[in-house]
Formats: structure tokens, C-alpha cells, sequence
């Protein structure tokens, strides 16, 4: 293994693994993020930490030297639910290695994604990046490793079928739509939020020729920025207006960061006492959730979460899975990539090492011969000349030795860890 002194993880819930009322429990917000990567750093004698926090998964990315208790580790990540931990420790994984490079290229390209291929997690990896940057828990093997990750999706979204028609959860939500009202012409909908995924879910709405589209957020005057972006049947509402809009539309989708649930029975209720009982689809994207789950019981409302769009698929679905197969191919490549770097990083350690022992041993014994009474006489140019000399068969034998522990490295890696245990230096144990 390359990694002889330190170990890099994976640690985590997803989709695969966690229902989504327990994955909104571990939701983290970008400050919470910057904040907690700092203190479990240290907490932890972690080297390095990214934190991956989306809809979809939580997964802690990083570099530990000796043990380490991982599930503690995520905890102490989620200390409201720490006390609680026998209750989602079951739906915890955990790799290592090459194991855990591989997941991470795997998560960055959308092969481990609820949607196979969705395009959003390129971003969400991008900002839990910077996010690790900005708490300074982020070195050169997680930076390595991420930018191959980000390397590894581009090459599969260009070369594999994964990247034809690409989807996300927002256009997921919109083809969920389109099941439920087969003319989405004459729907009207309406877009709760105005970031990212939300602006992402009203152009598609825009796209689907839905009849007519209206966004509700906190802040009017990014509703009204998002409106001017689409055709003129989009519409700005204040966020207090909200209720009263509810019974002018088909289809709600809601994308915002808020914390709690934005729509309740009673909003729904009242809304259908004034449609007549006309269905209405509410498509919940966020996480934490913003529509209250019991308002799935009212009649002729029908209500789909995160975990409901796993069943959307369009008639380029089936490519992708297939496509899968492909695309680990060029993670297969992207691991190598890293492997051979990370052996070339671990060798120029080793040698830098074996260079500084040489130079100490051989400084020690020339100056050691030097100061006897037999060398008396040499002038201090003299003296030059020799050190000089010294200098040179080191430099010599250093060359030689690189060349050999490069070849032999390649091919057993078991070379350098033996090498670097063979003289003392400061990564050797």
C-alpha cells in the first residue's frame, strides 16, 4: 500500500443505506460544515477533512495517521444526534484505501447518485471543496484526490452514455410532473425557493411548456431576479403569499434550505376546499423536507419526496445504467492516475529523507576525520575541495538510487515502505 503512515476514508450515510427522515436529521449547512471540520480536525488528529453534505448523502472525506473510530468521528460531526447513535450506527459505511478513493470518484461522477448521471453533485463536490479550503482541513492527498474526482466526471460526462441527456433531481422533479399531469401545458406551477435547484427546477418548468409558473421565497427580490431570467408567464410572490397561491396551482415543488416544513395540512386543506378537490402534486426536493408529510393523507393530493424520484426514469435511463460499466473504467484510470502519483510523491520523500541521512552521516565523518592532527596542514580551500567531494558521491549515489527505487516501486510496492524503514528520517516510524 502507498500509504504506509496514514489512512484515507470514507465515512458516511446515503441513500443507499439511510431513509430520508434519517438523512435529513444529518444535513449540514455550509457555516456548520466550516465550523466542524475545524474541531473535529483537531479533535481527532485528522491531517486532513473534507465534508460532503447534499439531499443525498453525508459522507466525511479524509486523512488520519493510526487508528481512528469512525463512527464516533461522524458523531462527533452530528453531536445533537450523537446520544442517539445505536439507532443509525447500522446504516453507517466506512472504507478505506483505495476502496474509499474509488467511492469518491464514484460520488463525484454521479454513478452512486439516487438519478444515475444527475449533474448537481459536480457543484455540491466543488463547494464541499472550498468549504475545506476555507476551514484549512483540506492537504495535498484530499486535493489530489478531489480534483481527479472532478477530472475522473468531466472525462465519463464527455465519453460514456451517462452524459447524453444528463438529469438531475430537479429535472427528475419536473418528469414526475409530466407523469402525474400528461399535458403539463395546462398545469400551473409553482416553485418554492429561488437558489440553485430551485432556479434549476423553474427553467425546466419553462422548458416542459408548463401554462404558467410562479416562485415564492423569503426574499421577493430574488424571486422577482429568477422571473426576469424566464418568459413572461413567470410570476414573483412574496413568501407571506404563499397559502393563497397554493390553490392556483397543479403542481408545487419545493427547493429551499429552510429547516422546517413550509407548507402544512392546513395551507393544503384550505387550498383544495377552493380547487374543488382537482388533484394537486406536491414534489418535496429539499432536504430537511418543507411539506409536511401528513399532508399525503388529504384526498386527491398527492404527495413525493426525494426518495420517490429513484422511480422517475426517461427513455435514456436505461443507456446510463448501462453506461455504468463503462464509466468505472475511467475511474479504474483516475485511481491509477492517483497511484502513481501518490508513489512518486512517496518516493521523493524517501529519497529526500535518504539524501539528508547520507549527508549527515558522511558531514559527520569527514569533518570527524578532518579535525585529527594528520590534516593539520590543508588550507581552508583544501578543506572546501573535500566537503565539495563528499557532496558530489552523495548527489551520485542518491541518483542511482532513485532511478532503482522508482523501477522496483512500480512493480512491488513493498520496495519503498522496506526502504524508508532502513534509515532513519522524519516520515519513518
Amino acid at each position: 500500500m502507498v500509504w504506509q503512515d496514514m489512512t484515507v476514508f470514507c465515512v458516511g450515510i446515503s441513500h443507499k443505506t439511510a431513509s430520508l427522515s434519517l438523512r435529513e436529521q444529518f444535513h449540514l449547512t455550509d457555516a456548520k460544515i466550516v465550523e466542524l471540520s475545524r474541531a473535529v480536525s483537531t479533535d481527532f488528529a485528522l491531517r486532513e477533512l473534507v465534508i460532503l453534505s447534499t439531499c443525498n448523502r453525508c459522507e466525511l472525506y479524509g486523512v488520519v495517521a493510526g487508528a481512528c473510530d469512525y463512527a464516533t468521528l461522524f458523531a462527533a460531526v452530528h453531536t445533537q444526534l450523537a446520544p442517539q447513535r445505536e439507532t443509525w450506527r447500522k446504516n453507517l459505511y466506512v472504507l478505506t484505501q483505495w476502496q474509499a478513493v474509488e467511492h469518491i470518484l464514484s460520488v463525484a461522477a454521479g454513478i452512486d447518485s439516487l438519478i444515475i448521471g444527475e449533474t448537481q453533485i459536480t457543484g455540491q463536490f466543488k463547494r464541499a471543496f472550498a468549504l475545506a479550503n476555507e476551514a484549512q482541513t483540506c492537504g495535498v492527498v484530499m486535493t489530489q484526490i478531489l480534483q481527479t474526482a472532478l477530472a475522473t466526471a468531466k472525462k465519463i460526462r464527455t465519453h460514456t452514455e451517462i452524459g447524453k441527456r444528463t438529469v438531475s433531481i430537479s429535472h427528475a422533479a419536473i418528469l414526475l410532473a409530466k407523469k402525474i399531469f400528461t399535458n403539463i401545458a395546462n398545469a400551473n406551477v409553482l416553485v418554492v425557493g429561488a437558489g440553485e435547484m430551485a432556479s434549476i427546477t423553474a427553467r425546466n418548468a419553462v422548458k416542459q411548456g408548463v401554462r404558467s409558473l410562479a416562485v415564492v421565497n423569503r426574499t421577493l427580490a430574488r424571486a422577482s431576479a429568477l422571473c426576469r431570467q424566464l418568459p413572461d408567464n413567470a410570476i414573483a410572490v412574496n413568501f407571506a403569499d404563499l397559502p393563497a397561491r397554493l390553490a392556483w396551482a397543479e403542481v408545487v415543488i419545493t427547493a429551499t434550505t429552510r429547516r422546517e416544513y413550509v407548507i402544512l395540512p392546513a395551507h393544503i386543506e384550505q387550498a383544495q376546499r377552493q380547487r374543488r378537490g382537482k388533484a394537486m402534486a406536491l414534489i418535496d426536493i429539499s432536504l430537511p423536507r418543507n411539506i409536511d408529510p401528513r399532508c399525503q393523507k388529504i384526498e386527491d393530493v398527492y404527495l413525493f419526496d426525494l426518495d420517490d424520484l429513484r422511480q422517475v426514469t426517461d427513455q435514456n435511463l436505461q443507456a446510463r445504467q448501462q453506461a455504468v460499466a463503462q464509466a468505472m473504467e475511467y475511474v479504474a484510470q483516475g485511481i491509477n492516475t492517483l497511484h502513481k502519483s501518490f508513489i512518486e510523491r512517496e518516493i521523493g520523500m524517501s529519497v529526500a529523507g535518504f539524501k539528508n541521512f547520507l549527508s549527515d552521516v558522511i558531514k559527520a565523518q569527514t569533518d570527524q576525520t578532518l579535525a585529527k592532527s594528520l590534516y593539520g596542514t590543508l588550507t581552508v580551500q583544501q578543506r572546501d575541495g573535500i566537503h565539495q567531494l563528499a557532496d558530489i558521491i552523495v548527489n551520485k549515489i542518491v541518483g542511482q538510487v532513485s532511478l532503482r527505487l522508482k523501477d522496483a516501486s512500480v512493480r512491488e510496492e513493498h520496495v519503498l515502505y522496506t526502504f524508508r524503514h532502513l534509515y532513519r528520517h522524519p516520515g519513518s516510524s
